[in-house]
Parts: C-alpha cells; structure tokens; sequence
C-alpha cells in the first residue's frame, strides 16, 4: 500500500526515517522537480532527478533543498531498477544533510552575491569525490560563472550554487573575476550620471 503525503507536515528526514526499512521507491515532488530514491536495506540504492541518475553527493546537495512539496512511497523490490548504484545507509544520508543543511545556515551571510563571477584557478581533479558536483562545476567556472548560471545549468537552488563556490573559493580553488566586478560597477554609475544628464534619476 502506497504511503503519501505533504514533505512540510513531517519533515524530509522524519519521511526518510520512516521508510528506511521499508524497500521501495520514495518519490520527491516540489516546485522544481521531481526526486526518486530506490531503497532497500536500509539504503538507498540509487537516485534519479527525472530521469537522470544522480552519485550520492548530488543526491544530498538536491535533498537539502527540498523544504516542502509532495512525498510517497511504494513499496516493493527495486534491485533491477538502479543502472548507477550508490548503496548510501539511509541514516548516514540523514546526518550528512542534516550537516548541510547547518553549514548552510551557518554561512549564508558570507555567501558570495549571486551575480559576482568566479574563475577556476587550480586543477580540482584530485577532489571530485570530496565536493559533488566538482567536475561540471569545473567546467563552466573555466571561462568564468556566477551562482545565478551554475544554478541554471546544474539545476541547483541558488543557495546551493552560492554555498558550491563558497567552497570552492575557501579551498583555493576559485577567485573572483575582480575586473568583471568593477566594470559591473562602473557601468552601473556611469548609468546613473546619463539618467541624470537626461534628466534626473528615475
């Protein structure tokens, strides 16, 4: 018998906990997407985002994202449904979100502006496994991105793109595009001078 219902009224890692020992797939649905988590064991087996498979960083970063929307759970056997397994304990799951999910907070006030752009200066490939996400966020920040973009493209929340190169820029592995922000700057009060040429500011 299929379980459901909103994620908000119990909490994600309350839904987690509760179908942990149970086999079957725990289906996430709010305004961004939808989430699927095979489980059995006690673990989660593999993860898609639509129909992509997800490797348990990706996984936890999605999850900590998720603060309301729709949850429910089939039961039944799901081995032969996972092409990519990542076999993470459903409890460990818990705690390395619930441990995202405070950094995050606990950092939001030094996460970098939206709009502020970044470039890779140090070859990250020995640390793909440490941050998820590592190797497309490599590859869009080579010509230079802001989290506003990394979000478009890797299809995060902005505050996780924000907190991705939060990271990044704590372990050397970014810096900030400085003559892009001062242009930004600068176009911004050269703008204001024209409006007020023309006429005054509006």
């Amino acid at each position: 018998m299929a379980i459901f219902g909103r994620i908000e009224d119990l909490g994600l890692a309350e839904v987690l906990a509760f179908v942990a020992q149970r086999p079957g797939r725990l289906t996430l649905r709010d305004a961004s997407g939808t989430l699927s988590l095979l489980i059995g064991g006690g673990r989660v087996r593999c993860a898609f985002l639509g129909l992509d498979p997800l490797d348990a960083g990706s996984l936890i970063l999605r999850l900590a994202s998720i603060r309301d929307g729709e949850f429910e759970f089939a039961p039944g056997a799901t081995d032969d449904a996972c092409p990519r397994r990542i076999e993470i304990p459903v409890d460990r799951l818990i705690l390395e979100l619930t441990k995202l999910q405070d950094e995050l907070e606990h950092h939001r006030p030094r996460l970098p502006n939206p709009a502020i752009r970044f470039r890779l200066v140090r070859d990250p490939s020995a640390l793909t496994s440490a941050i998820p996400l590592l190797a497309q966020t490599a590859e869009l920040l080579e010509k230079g991105a802001n989290a506003r973009e990394l979000s478009e493209r890797l299809g995060l929340p902005l505050d996780q793109a924000r907190y991705l190169l939060f990271r990044l820029r704590l372990m050397g592995l970014v810096e900030e595009i400085r003559g892009a922000r001062r242009a930004q700057g600068a176009g911004s009060v050269l703008g204001r001078l024209l409006r007020a040429l023309a006429g005054g500011t509006r």
